[in-house]
């Protein structure tokens, strides 16, 4: 079974510096709840999307749905 992509999965692509900003960042959504909405649940480029990002969001402390 394959595993989740994680923030970590990029370093190689971005550098460790990139990831560490990232985090940053993310830690100053530390109090915000980022809710995404989309015409489309299935299909489209936007749902497809938004699904990765959901994910990659949460790995880093964003509180999502």
């Amino acid at each position: 079974m394959a595993s989740l992509t994680t923030l970590e999965d990029y370093e190689p692509l971005v550098g460790s510096d990139t990831i560490e900003r990232v985090r940053v960042k993310a830690n100053q959504l530390d109090d915000l709840y980022v809710a995404n909405i989309n015409s489309t649940y299935y299909g489209g480029g936007v749902a497809e999307l938004l699904s990765s990002l959901t994910l990659l969001m949460n790995d880093v402390g964003i509180k999502t749905e």
